[in-house]
């Protein structure tokens, strides 16, 4: 127990000055804003409007926006280094609303020309690693040519889009725990192979057909009227069977978003904080 005790000390202590470190490194904002403009590339008007889309997305869907824009990134310069802000700056300014912190950061790495969206609590499920991909696509343009007004105004509002169809399929089986952290907890159902159930439906009834063809060529030409009607109801009861099946194709009933996406769930990552989020980064521009 004793030795135990000892080596928790000696981890606390290896890793204690990168936890200090890094909360020095994130500058302390009022989070009750939801823009933060450190490289002034944003009028005040844009801003305004970015609030407003902010605070409009928080009331209705009931999770935290924030928007950053970064000249310098204080820990360097990697994409790594810009996901581990976005991170920070969202835990150690105390964002997301309720027990699990739930909500998305959108941040513009100048440094590194590199954009990354963070997700906490329940917005990991909201938005997958598919709709992550997709936010960044409907903004990329407006990074490219310097609009970052744009493209905030992009991805605020694809990601007011998502929350308004629900989670998507791929996270449908998985939850959010009190901790913040993301769990599979439900079963996925056994997908039935409709290919593999359509052949063997055939091979059963060709099977079937040649068993009572193979009797049929058996049996010899009679006079006798009961002899007749015998073969007559066999061969019906054959024509029935055939015309009768159907075969059944699955449907697809994806209403995960707006490019119907199937798969993919959200990747995890964990700031200097400790706190789980989901996300991505961009292309660069």
């Amino acid at each position: 127990m004793r030795k135990n005790f000892i080596v928790f000390l000696l981890l606390w202590f290896c890793f204690l000055p990168t936890i200090v470190k890094a909360e020095n490194l994130t500058p302390k904002v009022d989070n009750t804003l939801k823009v933060y403009d450190f490289a002034e590339l944003l009028s005040e008007e844009e801003e305004s409007k970015l609030h407003d889309l902010a605070f409009n997305y928080i009331e209705k869907y009931n999770m935290d926006m924030v928007f950053v824009i970064i000249n310098e990134n204080p820990y360097g310069v990697s994409d790594n280094y810009t996901r581990l802000y976005s991170q920070d700056f969202y835990d150690y300014n105390d964002f997301g609303i309720g027990e699990t912190k739930d909500g998305i950061i959108f941040l513009i790495d100048m440094a590194n020309r590199y954009p990354y969206i963070s997700t906490t609590g329940e917005a990991i499920l909201m938005y997958d690693d598919v709709r992550i991909d997709n936010m960044h696509n409907d903004a990329y343009s407006y990074l490219k040519s310097g609009d970052y007004y744009k493209a905030f105004e992009a991805y605020g509002n694809s990601a007011s889009d998502y929350a308004s169809v629900g989670v998507p399929k791929s996270n449908k089986y998985y939850c959010i725990d009190p901790d913040g952290e993301y769990y599979k907890c439900k079963e996925e159902p056994k997908s039935v192979n409709w290919i593999v159930t359509i052949l063997g439906s055939i091979l059963g009834s060709l099977t079937i057909v040649f068993i009572h063809l193979k009797k049929y060529k058996g049996v010899k030409l009679s006079t006798n009227a009961n002899s007749y009607m015998k073969n007559t109801v066999t061969t019906k009861a054959i024509d029935t069977f055939l015309t009768t099946f159907t075969s059944k194709t699955r449907k697809n009933n994806d209403s995960g978003g707006s490019g119907g996406h199937l798969g993919g769930g959200s990747s995890i990552s964990h700031g200097s904080f400790g706190r789980s989020h989901g996300g991505g980064g961009g292309r660069h521009f």
